[in-house]
């Protein structure tokens, strides 16, 4: 059963500034950790931007080593975290099949 819309209010608390992007650079995808309030976007060029959003500050912006060939090849979809070092990444390009990267995120976000 579906909650009237009435019911249902969203209040922003945190306004994330992003990092100043060329045109058509987009946000692709989102992860949250909550417990660090770590706030991660993947950029549509592959590029990955970071927040901690406890302390309101930006931890800044990285480009991924991406596996061969799939950095201009594979349109990211989604992103999670895993145990706060690790960052997978599905994608999905010119293959039948969908694509999942793992890499490890850097240090200065891991602390």
């Amino acid at each position: 059963e579906r909650a009237p819309a009435a019911l249902l209010h969203a209040t922003p608390v945190v306004n994330v500034p992003f990092l100043p992007r060329r045109a058509g650079e987009h946000v692709a995808a989102l992860h949250l950790e909550p417990a660090r309030g770590l706030l991660l976007a993947l950029l549509a060029n592959g590029h990955m931007e970071a927040w901690d959003l406890f302390r309101l500050r930006s931890l800044g912006r990285w480009e991924p080593n991406w596996p061969a060939g799939s950095a201009d090849g594979i349109r990211s979809i989604s992103v999670c975290g895993h145990s706060g070092v690790w960052l997978f990444v599905l994608g999905h390009g010119t293959a039948a099949h969908p694509t999942l990267s793992r890499m490890r995120l850097p240090e200065q976000w891991t602390q």
